[in-house]
């Protein structure tokens, strides 16, 4: 399972699963509780749009 970030406190690695369906993101930053240690931490994240360009292009040709 690849990750999408580490909480910098503990070094839990998060699932990118969890904002795979979300749609089009391109940059985001937001707020993350670690489920293992429970801190809070900024995320700074490049999402990665290449399926949802794809799936654009296939619809329009």
């Amino acid at each position: 399972m690849s990750k999408l970030f580490v909480c910098p406190h503990c070094k839990h690695g998060m699932s990118t699963e969890r904002w795979s369906d979300e749609g089009i993101h391109d940059f985001k930053t937001w707020d993350e509780q670690c489920p293992e240690c429970e801190k809070v931490f900024e995320v700074v994240a490049m999402i990665d749009v290449r399926f949802e360009l794809s799936k654009q292009y296939k619809e329009t040709n």
